[in-house]
């Protein structure tokens, strides 16, 4: 093999897309990989087309940079990103490199296709700020849960205590909109935390209203009409409620924006129905909830729909969406033996009076799965709320107060401290029964509090009820995933600390203190 045919392989295989250019900016020779890349063929390219029919690199010329060099420059090439322009019209991202042919005035560019590299580039960038934003959340949830605690809590309270018709109706529209707010700062630490499924007994009709909630002020801003179609004989299925309303979510988000590219009337409808289908070839039937969520956008073609659920993939511009909401809605139908399907307008074989696109997701109705309370130790009898006594541990005063107002009222005694230092002060002076505790406080948090707890009171360190506003952070995670204490989440209703003090606390603390002690 002679050396020219020897570097003509080189220049046809070496995997690195090469044309030589002219003076002028014309192609005279390119490789096997320009054919490839830019779909044009090379009788297409060679002496036809200059090199920025093919290059996109905005208002940068690097062969001009080249060329206007200093002799000793000129040895050091030009490296850039760019964009090759495909014939079909669509685009690789590339980087390249511009060098002088030694003693001639022609241009050597060389790229390699760097598309993937710059896709999950920019979808580290994107996941980085979802990181922030989520960290950003956890900040205001935590700041605001804690004030929302005993304004939910006074307000449940206070209602229909021999107060006056009007001032209870004040106080009942405090509740709701305490109530609205709580739901939405829920909301947002559903969208941001990272967490393993959770089954729950839910209202599927309730998620979507809490959704909702979440988003219905933009909806109303873009003048986009909300309906609502739930059926109100919805049984109730065990389900992870987050990641349902995520699913929710995402399917309401899809559609406002597909809304957002039309003029005229804008409707959004959320449908829930019952529905029986076969399971299998013997004719067994299930029950499922369906879900539907319906836009009058302007549908999605035939073509595309076949990637709607692929990751990464989106018929969003560049900059509004990352192609991954549908593939993690799918991913969440299908943990709970779910399917998730799409009509739309453009579909031949849809009903041409469904407009827009419709979404549908169906999941199983399953049974309500119950807990039993751990059995009573041989031995010892099982105590009751009255006499009962506990230290309540928070930094915030309000909720103190909140949990003394509860707790006496149900026959608990009660002592607070501002932090886990005062708290120990208190153990280490009396006895008590069971301790209920916030994990972020000042000088001594409810984590360090439980710590010494497990060194010096084991027993009493399994009686311990965490309420939180923090449990999005990794940290707090963490700590909470290694114990089987109960956690109540701020803001929290009466009745919620109630049913869990008196299903998870209460329950195994045994009758043990000698008949002489002052229970004072």
């Amino acid at each position: 093999m002679g050396s020219d045919d020897y570097y003509r392989m080189l220049f046809e295989h070496i995997g690195v897309g090469i044309a030589v250019v002219e003076d002028d900016g014309i192609i005279v020779t390119a490789n096997a990989l320009i054919e490839e890349a830019s779909g044009y063929p090379r009788d297409e390219i060679e002496g036809r087309m200059r090199y920025t029919d093919l290059f996109f690199h905005g208002d940068h010329d690097p062969v001009a940079e080249m060329k206007s060099r200093s002799d000793d420059d000129d040895r050091y090439p030009v490296r850039y990103e760019a964009r090759l322009r495909r014939k079909n019209g669509e685009y690789l991202d590339v980087y390249v490199s511009v060098g002088m042919v030694p003693g001639s005035s022609r241009v050597i560019l060389a790229f390699l296709d760097i598309t993937e590299w710059v896709q999950m580039r920019e979808k580290l960038v994107h996941a980085e700020k979802l990181s922030v934003v989520g960290q950003l959340i956890s900040g205001v949830a935590h700041g605001l849960n804690n004030p929302l605690t005993p304004i939910l809590g006074f307000a449940q309270l206070t209602q229909g205590k021999g107060i006056d018709e009007e001032t209870n109706e004040d106080l009942r529209r405090l509740w709701e909109g305490s109530q609205r707010a709580s739901r939405i700062v829920q909301d947002l630490l559903a969208i941001a935390r990272r967490r393993e499924p959770e089954p729950s007994y839910v209202d599927i009709n309730e998620i979507i209203e809490s959704t909702i909630d979440l988003v219905d002020y933009e909806l109303e801003v873009d003048d986009i009409e909300i309906r609502r179609e739930l059926d109100p004989e919805l049984p109730w299925t065990m389900a992870d409620l987050y990641q349902i309303q995520t699913v929710v979510l995402n399917l309401v988000n899809n559609a406002h924006h597909a809304m957002n590219e039309i003029r005229g009337k804008r409707v959004l409808t959320l449908r829930t129905s019952l529905r029986t289908k076969e399971i299998d070839s013997h004719g067994a039937t299930a029950s499922f909830i369906c879900i539907e969520v319906q836009d009058t956008g302007p549908g999605i073609a035939p073509a595309l729909q076949p990637h709607l659920f692929e990751p990464f993939f989106t018929t969003k511009a560049v900059g509004e969406g990352t192609g991954l909401g549908l593939a993690i809605c799918e991913g969440i139908v299908e943990k709970h033996n779910g399917t998730i399907a799409v009509k739309t307008s453009l579909d031949s074989e849809v009903d041409p009076e469904i407009c827009g696109t419709t979404f549908i997701v169906e999941l199983p109705v399953v049974e309500r799965q119950y807990e039993y309370a751990t059995a009573i130790l041989p031995g010892f009898e099982q105590r009751s709320p009255t006499g009962l006594r506990v230290l309540a541990v928070d930094d915030e005063e309000a909720t103190r107060s909140l949990l003394i107002r509860i707790l006496e009222e149900d026959g608990y005694q009660v002592v607070t401290a501002r932090n886990g230092e005062e708290a120990l002060t208190y153990l280490r002076a009396r006895e008590f029964d069971l301790v209920i505790a916030d994990l972020k406080m000042p000088r001594m948090s409810g984590q360090e509090l439980f710590w010494c707890m497990e060194r010096e009171w084991p027993e009493l360190a399994q009686h311990t009820l965490f309420i939180t506003g923090d449990v999005i952070t990794p940290a707090t995670q963490h700590f909470l995933r290694r114990l089987s204490n109960p956690v109540l989440n701020k803001p929290f209703y009466v009745d919620d600390i109630r049913k869990i003090l008196s299903e998870e606390v209460i329950p195994g603390i045994r009758c043990g203190w000698p008949e002489s002690e002052d229970p004072d």
